[in-house]
This record gives structure tokens, C-alpha cells and sequence, in this order.
């Protein structure tokens, strides 16, 4: 955690004790009174907090202003669903990398249970997003956005450059890209991979095919290396 975010300041910017945030900054950071610490609001104004007080009642902060907010990338990841456990390493790494758009929707080959697991309807996934946005020291998260299908996705968004990964003969190295126009989409399938039909889709809908080399990788190591590796060849790095 380099940052500690709220949606909103608490009141009187007093952190309750039972406060993971607060266990945070007296166990972990192990500040006493006078200590700074970087704090600030999710997709809002970041700046220095001072303890104030430590007192039964929780953690007391002045907050003073630095930054209005920490912009992020104009490119949006679409991810199919994958196993719950992979997708919330998905979604923090994703709003670390600080990926404007995350949009998740059920492939061909995707377990359809997954789409209906715990981490999409308790809003467990939220956690991990802001573990990911806290981890990155910055308070920009991007928005997710639930879909039911590709088809479903490609008739209701559009992007001016549109790149999809996809384990294949022929597909150059993603590494071989030397520009992309924005707004942009980096789509990255299943474990199972594309079905036909989608790549059929991907195709009349202009997206362009790179590969990460001929090896079958996890979805979670694909989507944090494409995204880095995409970043880094666009200059955004």
C-alpha cells in the first residue's frame, strides 16, 4: 500500500480502529503522532497526510493538497471471464498499470458460472481494484463494466485502435507495434482461447492480431506483460 485512498474522507478525518487502513498505518507503517503518510481520494486529490491523534476512538489526520488527481491511460482492456481467483489478480493489476477502462464479459470457451461467482455479486472485485490503485501510489481507478458477450461489446463501444492477442502462426510479436491510435483496446481471451467465431468478429471489426510468442500463458500473466509491453512501445512509459 504506497497510498491510503478513501472514496470520500471519513469524518473529522478520523480513521476508526477496526479500519483495515488504520491497522495499516499503526502496524505496518508504524507512524505515531506527527508521521506523514500519502493519502488521498480514489479518482480525486491526493496530498500528505499528518497524524494528528491515536486514540481508542481510531486514527486522526490533517490532509494538506498536493496533486488534483492522477490521470490514466487512454486504453481500455477487455478481458473475457476467467477463474474468480485469476480475475482478481486481473483487476489489480490492471488498475495499478493505471489502464483507463477495464470491460469483462463471458467467451465462447469461458465456464459460464464464472460470470456469476461471489466476486461479481457481493462487489468483492472492488477490493481488489482499490488494492491495486493503492499499491500504485496514484488515485486514478479505472471504471470496470460487466458485459454478457463480444458481440454485445463490439456493437456497444468502439476504439480508434484495436489490438487482440491471440496464440497463432503467422501473428506478429505485440512487440513488433510501433503505433496505436487512441482511444485504444487491448483484448485478451480465455485460457481456453477464441472461439472461431470470435476471431471472426475481431476480424470484421477491424482488430488487429499480435501475439506474445507461441507459448500458452495464464490470462493474468498475459494481460500484465501485454499491457506493459503495449505501454512501453506506445511512449506512455
Amino acid at each position: 500500500m504506497n497510498i491510503v485512498l478513501f472514496e470520500e474522507f471519513p469524518p473529522q478525518n478520523l480513521i476508526p480502529n477496526g479500519d483495515y487502513r488504520a491497522h495499516h498505518i499503526k502496524k505496518i507503517l508504524k507512524l505515531g503522532i506527527g508521521d506523514k503518510f500519502k493519502v488521498g481520494v480514489i479518482n480525486g486529490p491526493s496530498g500528505m497526510g499528518t497524524v494528528v491523534s491515536i486514540t481508542k476512538e481510531g486514527i486522526s489526520f490533517d490532509f494538506q493538497k498536493e496533486a488534483e488527481g492522477d490521470a490514466l491511460f487512454d486504453l481500455t482492456l477487455l478481458i473475457a471471464q476467467v477463474r474468480p481467483i485469476c480475475m482478481k489478480r486481473i483487476l489489480r493489476d490492471a488498475v495499478m498499470i493505471g489502464v483507463g477502462k477495464i470491460v469483462t464479459f463471458t467467451s465462447d470457451t469461458t465456464e459460464r458460472s464464472y460470470a456469476e461467482s461471489k466476486l461479481w455479486s457481493t462487489g468483492e472485485y472492488y477490493k481488489y481494484m482499490v488494492d491495486g490503485a493503492m499499491q500504485s501510489g496514484a488515485t486514478g481507478m479505472g471504471e470496470l463494466l460487466l458485459e454478457d458477450d463480444l458481440k454485445s461489446v463490439l456493437n456497444k463501444y468502439s476504439w480508434a485502435g484495436k489490438v487482440v492477442l491471440d496464440v497463432g502462426e503467422g501473428n506478429p510479436s505485440l512487440a513488433a507495434i510501433e503505433e496505436l491510435p487512441t482511444p485504444s483496446v487491448l483484448a485478451i481471451g480465455p485460457e481456453r482461447g477464441w472461439s472461431e467465431a470470435e476471431r471472426g468478429l475481431f476480424r470484421a471489426n477491424g482488430f488487429q492480431f499480435y501475439s506474445l510468442g507461441n507459448r500458452i500463458l495464464r490470462s493474468e500473466t498475459a494481460s500484465a506483460s501485454a499491457l506493459m509491453l503495449l505501454l512501453g512501445r506506445l511512449g506512455y512509459l
